[in-house]
């Protein structure tokens, strides 16, 4: 669902068409975040709740704050798009960047795949 709320901001070019998409995005956002928290509450062992969920912060928070400015950063410089402000030349966001990171969270999904596929084996 974020993936797809990202594709479609690509496309998007009203402020209507922004607000929808990034409703889809979002949501697909905060669905896959509570699920992966809760998943990891589930199978937290008892007594090791606090590395666990700090492990779990600089997973989904330090991890992502620092590699997505560097990763938007290079789509922003590789589009060559620019403006001028106040005399000085910019470079200007794209909507390469939505499409950046919709293969980004397509990819995020190979792990959790992996990682479902080896704990239903366990179970069997």
């Amino acid at each position: 669902m974020m993936a797809i709320g990202l594709g479609l901001l690509y496309f998007a070019r009203s402020f209507v068409e922004v607000i929808l998409c990034g409703i889809v995005m979002m949501g697909g956002y905060l669905l896959t975040t509570s699920t992966l928290s809760a998943l990891l509450r589930d199978k937290t062992p008892k007594g090791n709740e606090g590395g666990i969920q700090g492990v779990r912060m600089i997973a989904l928070v330090l991890i992502p704050m620092i590699v997505g400015p560097h990763i938007g950063s290079m789509v922003i410089k590789g589009s060559q798009s620019t403006y001028i402000e106040l005399g000085v030349e910019k470079t200007m966001p794209t909507p390469d960047l939505f499409i950046v990171a919709a293969i980004i969270a397509l990819i995020s999904i190979l792990p959790i795949l992996y990682l479902a596929k080896k704990e239903k084996r366990a179970n069997v």
